[in-house]
């Protein structure tokens, strides 16, 4: 059996795999848990969506019972097309904000338990665009980082 903290990870991956077609405003694809959201990717002419195990505290509920916050990201990458400072381009990172956005609005809300790990219920979402700005501007690749975090008691 997978640690409750992997099991909260790729509960994210099935509901994002799971979800209609028409959920978001643009194409998800198969989305993945990986160790490195860093690696170079041959090609990014198509969103990458991936889901990365961020972190977790644990504190003590009782003298039986632990609390834990288990911090899940969801790496987000595509190549920008738009010539830099057009608004073409603004409009391409505008739509990509608000893709991550829609995202984020799949999973928030309390108290939202997820589909394939209901003891997981969420806490809290923080939003990083651009979470490496040197992509943008060197590599014409927007990268954005959705991070939610869940609240799992155990023994």
């Amino acid at each position: 059996m997978s640690s409750f903290f992997i099991q909260v990870a790729d509960s994210i991956v099935e509901e994002l795999n799971e979800a209609p077609a028409d959920t978001f405003s643009r194409p998800i694809g198969t989305v993945a848990r990986i160790y490195d959201p860093t690696r170079e990717l041959p090609d990014l002419s198509k969103l990458r969506v991936d889901v990365v195990l961020g972190d977790r505290k644990s504190s003590a509920i009782s003298r039986v019972m632990q609390k834990n916050l288990v911090r899940i990201d969801i790496a987000f990458r595509q190549k920008v097309d738009g010539e830099p400072d057009s608004d073409a381009e603004t409009a391409e990172l505008d739509g990509l904000v608000a893709f991550v956005e829609e995202v984020e609005g799949f999973f928030d809300g309390p108290p939202r338990r997820l589909k394939y790990a209901d003891f997981a219920v969420w806490q809290q979402s923080d939003l990083v665009y651009p979470y490496l700005p040197s992509h943008l501007g060197g590599k014409r690749q927007f990268t954005s980082m959705l991070r939610l975090t869940y609240v799992v008691a155990t023994k």
